[in-house]
């Protein structure tokens, strides 16, 4: 079985190459640097391929393995090995999606219609995953508004 490695200054992140190439073929009609990912993971002929820390893109991929409970990883802080169902999940910014934005705003009817209009800024948010430790393995903003 191929194996997946990607490093980054807090952990070290491995997958089954399967599982990359299932992801990126998802993200490859809409962004070209899932392709040329994909390109560089089909130049190398070992059983072990690591991926440059400098494609930043490839982050967006271990968030979504993580996320479908994928690999594992090694913290560097701890110097432990976790698997996905032990990482704890934060949402970051406004939440994982902009479809479950939380807005913390109270008023009635009343100051909804009448009150003054508030204009809202950007919104942004994403996900990070962190060891049962509490130290930050990836954290990515995944959409914004």
């Amino acid at each position: 079985m191929s194996t997946t490695i990607f490093e980054t200054e807090k952990g070290i992140f491995h997958f089954d190459l399967q599982d990359v190439f299932a992801s990126l073929q998802e993200h490859s009609p809409r962004d070209p640097d899932a392709a040329d990912l994909v390109n560089i993971l089909e130049s190398s002929s070992s059983k072990t391929r690591r991926l440059p820390g400098e494609k930043g893109f490839f982050g967006y991929i271990v968030i979504d393995l993580l996320s479908q409970e994928k690999g594992f990883v090694f913290c560097k802080n701890c110097q432990k090995t976790y698997l996905p169902e032990e990482l704890q999940f934060i949402p970051i910014g406004f939440g994982e999606s902009p479809l479950r934005v939380k807005l913390s705003r109270k008023g009635g009817i009343l100051r909804k219609i009448f009150g003054r209009k508030i204009r809202r800024a950007g919104m942004m948010g994403g996900k990070r995953f962190e060891c049962p430790q509490g130290h930050e393995l990836i954290s990515m903003i995944t959409w914004i508004s």
